[in-house]
């Protein structure tokens, strides 16, 4: 299978990223995906966007001031299977279930990019969700804040791998506070056994809830700094800049 990695260290507002090697309706999932604000700390949030495209990946990590320097990196696997992009939207921070045509208990969704856009509301992010439901044909979308009053719109992209070609699935979960003072930007581990199947991990879903402060009574959301998940050292990241929160997550992923 295989590899496509990309990265760019100065990212600002919304760029394109080259990616050798990638066609817009390849069969790409991500192994791993980083954003990272690097000035001025943590941030509201307008935009998030890892849209595949030919011969790119074409990345927004936008707050209010969309001028910020951002660093971006991630890895995409070329999975079998069949791709795929859908459209969503939602009113005032209510998640939605989005239909995925073809998806069925006899394929595996494989995360391919995303996006969540506010249009021109900024505001702090309480959680960020992406979960497929194979069951039912649907994924489960949300991004919010403490307020759950911004309208968003979006996409989806991934890849309907069939069962037969995965060797394992993982389905990691738990609460995590993890604040280290000595490395404050020192990835979050996913808890619990990591695959041992041959193949490559590749992401399914991810959701990130802010529930609440250590040093404080304030609870419900916050802004944000870092955002990833990456298979390839079994960690994610979620948080602002001092780390005081404690974190309901997520991560599902296959092995291909």
């Amino acid at each position: 299978m295989s590899v496509l990695p990309f990265s760019s260290d100065d990212l600002r507002g919304s760029d394109a990223i080259p990616v050798s090697g990638l066609g817009a309706e390849d069969n790409a999932a991500l192994q791993r995906f980083r954003f990272a604000f690097t000035e001025s700390g943590d941030k509201r949030i307008q935009l998030i966007r890892l849209l595949k495209d030919s011969g790119q990946v074409r990345a927004a990590f936008r707050d209010e001031g969309s001028g910020n320097r951002v660093e971006v990196g991630g890895c995409f696997v070329q999975v079998p299977g069949t791709p795929g992009t859908v459209p969503f939207d939602f009113e005032n921070g209510q998640a939605a279930r989005v239909q995925i045509p073809g998806m069925s208990s006899d394929t595996r969704f494989a995360l391919s990019g995303f996006e969540f856009d506010r249009g021109s509301d900024v505001a702090n992010v309480a959680s960020i969700t992406i979960l497929p439901d194979e069951r039912n044909g649907t994924v489960l979308v949300g991004f919010k804040d403490r307020n759950a009053g911004e309208s968003t719109t979006g996409r989806l992209q991934y890849v309907l791998v069939p069962v037969g070609e995965v060797n394992e699935q993982f389905l990691h979960e738990g609460n995590n506070f993890y604040a280290d003072e000595t490395d404050p930007e020192r990835s979050r581990p996913i808890g619990g056994r990591a695959a041992g199947a041959p193949g490559q991990r590749v992401i399914s879903g991810f959701s990130f809830v802010y529930l609440y402060r250590t040093d404080s009574a304030a609870r419900g959301d916050a802004k944000l700094k870092i955002l990833g998940v990456n298979l390839e050292d079994h960690t994610f990241d979620f948080q602002d800049n001092d780390r005081h929160e404690i974190i309901q997550w997520k991560v599902d992923y296959l092995v291909v």
